[in-house]
């Protein structure tokens, strides 16, 4: 990559300006809505969090301090309301969406996409990324915040290592390892930072230095990342991956994320009804389908990688994604298959693919590409308001769960808990035992069905 103005300080006003516009009237509806599910675990019933006396004795050998900060002060300024903690949600993906358009534009010019068409191709993929309904989960829904605060960590630090690369200023490497730093203490999944950063690097014109120059720049951030799991395995982790590595077999697990990726697929490429709980069940023996979605894999990535002759962006975007998802679906089995926030960051590789092929029909045909791409971000904000409709109660959002997670009984028994809070006892007591119909020994549906009626 060569040292050129940047996006913002080229196109700054009226191009930002709209992208902001148009993210502020997708999440709109979003600001009034309440705690949901994990929100209360991590949030409401969390007193590390509702003063700074309590955030201070937690900080000491809790997990995710910068994090537990963030929650803290958007509890105190709201008096424990969840609005500020919306607010803060909605700043940080329009950073982010801020953040894609920059990064996508050295992107493009690295990959030799001509100026104009880069510049199209970078703000039209950091619209659908903000406006994508799939990205909803890291934004509406509170608990999932800390994947797009951990995102903006991770895209900042790439920027600001992208401007050591092409100025050489010791000032921007630094805030680099910083950003480093606070997306590990607020998330640890933020580990694949590093790799990013050499994925990054790969691209510049200063990949030719020498190899002694290039593992100083880069030894660093492997270093901070080390001990940082060191540190993280004092606190706990230890015991979580131990626990994670129980819940099923290596091939059980490769089967599962096989499955686990093709439902990802469908809720990114067919707009598949997005779904809270999903229920994705794990897989013991390979059948059509999941044959059927590993050829599909293998297919995306080969061809990414056939065009890193023409295009060495697609090849680098095959990467990130990979990077990406290695936190989620790897090795490390999770307790939840799949979840729609899991797109947040790999996904971002996809709308800069996206944004390139946009940009590749309005240079060859203007108007009618011009009508489908603008249709197309229109469609993407009204799914993310209805998306967001879905988030007005807890009552709606399970609902709205339980229609594409029938038979699962914790969607089944968290719907109990909202008709019991909306004063449907009966209706509640009916949901539980739903649950305890799939699965006899489901502990909080036995819990909640001893609750005597009111």
């Amino acid at each position: 990559m060569t040292a050129r103005p940047g996006l913002l300080e080229r196109e700054g006003a009226w191009s930002a300006a709209a992208l902001l516009g148009v993210i502020a009237l997708a999440y709109a509806n979003s600001l009034a809505s309440p705690f949901q599910f994990d929100d209360y675990q991590v949030i409401v019933g969390n007193p590390a969090v509702h003063d700074l006396r309590s955030l201070a004795g937690s900080l000491s050998g809790g997990i995710r301090p910068l994090l537990r900060s963030a929650e803290c002060l958007c509890w105190l300024a709201g008096g424990g309301a969840p609005w500020p903690f919306h607010v803060l949600n909605l700043i940080v993906h329009a950073l982010n969406a801020l953040l894609v358009a920059a990064l996508g534009l050295r992107l493009f010019e690295s990959g030799g996409v001509p100026e104009a068409s880069a510049r199209r191709a970078a703000w039209i993929a950091a619209a659908v990324f903000a406006l994508h309904p799939v990205n909803t989960e890291a934004v509406t829904y509170l608990s999932g915040g800390s994947v797009a605060l951990a995102t903006l960590f991770q895209l900042a630090a790439l920027w600001f290592y992208d401007r050591h690369l092409a100025h050489g200023r010791c000032a921007d490497w630094a805030l680099a390892l910083g950003c480093l730093v606070c997306a590990l203490a607020t998330r640890e999944t933020s580990a694949t930072l590093p790799g990013l950063l050499m994925l990054w690097e790969s691209l510049s014109v200063r990949a030719r230095d020498p190899l002694r120059v290039r593992v100083l720049r880069i030894a660093p951030f492997w270093l901070l990342l080390a001990a940082a799991a060191l540190l993280a395995l004092q606190r706990g982790y230890a015991a979580f991956f131990a626990t994670s590595l129980e819940a099923r077999t290596p091939w059980d697990n490769a089967l599962t994320q096989i499955h686990a990726y093709g439902w990802l697929l469908k809720q990114f490429f067919l707009l598949a009804p997005l779904d809270l709980d999903p229920d994705l069940p794990v897989r013991h023996a390979p059948d059509a389908a999941s044959v059927l979605q590993a050829l599909l894999l293998v297919a995306l990535l080969a061809s990414a990688l056939a065009l890193r002759g023409r295009a060495r962006w697609a090849a680098f975007c095959a990467a990130w994604g990979v990077l990406g998802f290695l936190p989620t679906n790897s090795l490390l089995p999770r307790l939840d298959v799949a979840n729609d926030r899991q797109w947040y960051l790999p996904g971002i590789a996809l709308c800069w693919t996206l944004g390139w092929l946009a940009a590749a029909l309005l240079a060859r045909a203007r108007r009618p590409a011009l009508v489908l791409v603008a249709s197309g971000l229109l469609a993407l904000a009204a799914l993310t308001a209805l998306r967001n409709a879905d988030y007005r109660s807890e009552l709606a959002l399970w609902r709205q769960t339980l229609a594409q997670s029938p038979h699962k009984p914790r969607a089944l028994n968290n719907y109990g808990v909202a008709l019991r809070l909306a004063g449907r006892e009966t209706e509640a007591r009916a949901a539980f035992l739903g649950a305890l119909a799939y699965d006899p020994r489901f502990t909080p549906a036995q819990q909640n069905l001893a609750v005597p009626s009111r």
